[in-house]
C-alpha cells in the first residue's frame, strides 16, 4: 500500500546511496504497484524509485479518474520530488511516466518543474486510439462543462495491455485497478495534447521515448511527431511484439536495462543536472 505525507500518497523503493532517482507516473486506471517490476530492476542497479499516486486512482479512486486539474499531479510530483531530494541529496533524479502518466509528465516539464536529469516517456498518450463513438465523445465534452466529476467508462482491456499471463491474472485480482476516466480530466487531457503539439520544443532536458509497436490506447504516431518536435538530446525506441503497457509487458527486463542503460550513459554526459528548487 502507499505511504502518506504532507497530503501526497506515493510508494518509495529506496536504496543506500544511489546512483539516481526516478520519479515514477503511472497512467489512467493504473496506481504505484504497476511500477513494482521497474523499482525491483532498478534497485539492483542501485537506483531509488519513488511513485506518485494520482488523485482519481489507486487507494485515491473515492471519485474515479477525477482531479481538479493537471497541477493537482505537478504538485503532488514536485513534493515528492523534494522528499526524493532530500532523502538523497546527491543523487541525479529523473522523471518517467506511461501512457496518461507520459502525457503529464510532458506537460510538467512544460508547464511547472523542467528541472530533472532526464525523461522516460513510455507510450505517452498524445492522441488515444480507442473505440469511441462520436456521440459517446460529445457526452463527455458537455459533462465536463455541467459535471466534470462523472466518470466515463474508457474501452480498454487488460489484454490489450500486455502479453504476460501472470500479469494479466494480477491485473484482473487488483482492486485499485479501474476503466474510468471523469469528464473534467478528459477534457482537460485533450487540451494538453494539443498544447504539446506546439510546446514541446521548451523542454530542455534528455529524453527517452519508448513505443509499443502494437498499441491499440494510443496512436502511434502522434508520439512520434512529439519526439520530432523535441529539440533537446532525445532517443525513440520502438519495441516490437509489445502492446501499450511497456512497464508490465513480457520481455520488460529488456526494456528497463535500455532505460538504465540510458540514464547511465546521461549521467556520464552530465546532461540535465536538476535544480534542486521546486515550486509549490
Amino acid at each position: 500500500m502507499p505511504e502518506e505525507k504532507n497530503g501526497v500518497y506515493f510508494r518509495k523503493w529506496g536504496v543506500k546511496k544511489p546512483k539516481a532517482v526516478i520519479i515514477a507516473v503511472h497512467g489512467m486506471g493504473a496506481h504505484t504497484d504497476r511500477w513494482k517490476f521497474l523499482a525491483e530492476f532498478m534497485n539492483t542497479k542501485k537506483i531509488a524509485v519513488y511513485a506518485v499516486e494520482l488523485k482519481g486512482y489507486g487507494v485515491l479512486a473515492q471519485e474515479p479518474g477525477y482531479a481538479e486539474s493537471f497541477r493537482v499531479y505537478y504538485r503532488d510530483i514536485a513534493a515528492l520530488k523534494a522528499m526524493a531530494i532530500s532523502e538523497n541529496p546527491n543523487a541525479p533524479v529523473f522523471i518517467i511516466g506511461e501512457s496518461m502518466g507520459g502525457l503529464i509528465t510532458h506537460m510538467n516539464l512544460i508547464e511547472y518543474d523542467g528541472n530533472y536529469s532526464g525523461v522516460i516517456e513510455v507510450s505517452p498518450a498524445f492522441m488515444d486510439n480507442m473505440k469511441m463513438s462520436l456521440g459517446y465523445r460529445l457526452n463527455i465534452f458537455l459533462n465536463s462543462i455541467i459535471n466534470p466529476k462523472r466518470p466515463f467508462a474508457m474501452p480498454f482491456k487488460s489484454e490489450e495491455l500486455t502479453h504476460d499471463k501472470a500479469v494479466l491474472k494480477w491485473l484482473a485480482k487488483e482492486k485499485k485497478e479501474h476503466r474510468f476516466a471523469a469528464a473534467g480530466p478528459l477534457k482537460e487531457i485533450l487540451f494538453k495534447q494539443i498544447k504539446a503539439g506546439f510546446a514541446t520544443g521548451s523542454i530542455r532536458i534528455p529524453a527517452l521515448f519508448l513505443i509499443a509497436d502494437q498499441d491499440y490506447l494510443i496512436n502511434t504516431k502522434s508520439m512520434e511527431n512529439i519526439f520530432g518536435k523535441v529539440k533537446s538530446e532525445k532517443r525513440l525506441i520502438k519495441y516490437e511484439n509489445t502492446f501499450h503497457a511497456l512497464s508490465i509487458e513480457k520481455d520488460r527486463n529488456k526494456i528497463f536495462a535500455d532505460i538504465h542503460k540510458w540514464m547511465t550513459e546521461t549521467i556520464k554526459k552530465g546532461g540535465g543536472i536538476q535544480n534542486t528548487k521546486w515550486k509549490k
